[in-house]
């Protein structure tokens, strides 16, 4: 695969400035407008995240939405998503770094499950921070 890269990149006519090795690039608002990651901003500001937050269509599906068990307990949609966020404003009190791992349990079948969850503070499109909870095997 290398040898591939370095014939590439060798060929004439390509120029070897950093920009111009971008093939292609998906901006978060991409992602957003395409469902891959769902804009919960205006909520974590509620909660007192001044930046902006999202969370993978994975999250969101998988944690936030409650099932069936869940909603005959009263957990709904919103309960869980400021659970989330109040859950990672507090362990952001504590982080340092980029990446923060941490575990947020919901009830699932009528049981508590944790789930080991990740946020990334990175710079978005416009070169802003923002955040995005994902699940520990996502990249």
């Amino acid at each position: 695969m290398k040898e591939i890269l370095r014939s590439v990149i060798n060929m004439p006519g390509i120029q070897q400035n950093s920009e111009d090795m971008v093939i292609s690039a998906y901006s978060r608002a991409e992602a957003i407008a395409d469902g891959v990651l769902v804009n919960v901003t205006t909520y974590a500001r509620r909660v007192g995240i001044i930046f902006p937050v999202a969370v993978t269509r994975s999250v969101w599906f998988d944690i936030l939405d409650p099932d069936e068990a869940a909603k005959e307990s009263c957990e709904t949609l919103m309960g869980r998503l400021a659970k989330l966020l109040l859950t990672l404003k507090g362990e952001m009190l504590h982080a340092s770094g980029e990446k923060l791992e941490f575990s947020h349990t919901v009830t699932v079948d009528g049981q508590s499950k944790d789930f080991p969850l990740y946020a990334t503070l990175l710079l978005g499109d416009d070169y802003e921070p923002v955040i995005t909870v994902q699940f520990q095997h996502e990249d």
